[in-house]
């Protein structure tokens, strides 16, 4: 089971700051967890239909009893689009992780959705995740999304997830401030 907690704020017009808090409880493998603070600053101009942004996060990664300090490098592309469900947006992400020299990760990630129109907007997301150590994990989330007042963004949807193909739930409120 996967529980998590992600929080960001506009701090000044270019810089966002947040908090990334992740756990993972299994069975069979033990549980892991990692809390990060991170910055983004945006890489292109706001008036430009094509955004680009940079983020560091700093903070720590817990497994087996022990905890080791964790870099987080980011770089994402996103853009909005007109279609005939209604206005949407696209995202591409690639992440480097690190833990510690031998235990750097490589993500890549995308999401499409809705942003406006039909009461129940669709979300996909596909994420990749692969170490030097292990086989490429993949996972793919197809969600609902609407809302609830002009504040609150309800979401469920359904996790397909390598190595098993296992299948789970997801459950998700989104909050602004």
């Amino acid at each position: 089971m996967m529980s998590s907690l992600y929080a960001e704020y506009g701090l000044l017009p270019r810089l966002t700051v947040g908090l990334d808090v992740n756990g993972h409880a299994a069975i069979a493998s033990g549980s892991s967890a990692h809390a990060l603070l991170f910055a983004r600053l945006p890489l292109s101009a706001p008036d430009r239909s094509l955004r680009a942004a940079a983020e560091l996060a700093l903070g720590a990664y817990h497994a087996n009893h022990r905890s080791r300090p964790m870099l987080r490098l980011k770089a994402s592309l996103g853009s909005g689009f007109s279609s005939l469900a209604g206005p949407g947006w696209l995202n591409l992400g690639a992440e480097y992780e690190r833990i510690r020299a031998d235990r750097a990760a490589y993500k890549l990630n995308a999401a499409i959705g809705l942003s406006d129109g039909p009461t129940i907007r669709p979300l996909l997301e596909i994420e990749t995740w692969k170490r030097r150590d292990t086989p490429l994990i993949w996972t793919v989330t197809l969600s609902a999304m609407w809302d609830r007042g002009p504040a609150t963004t309800w979401l469920i949807g359904l996790r397909r997830r390598s190595p098993d193909a296992a299948l789970g739930v997801r459950l998700a409120l989104w909050r602004r401030f």
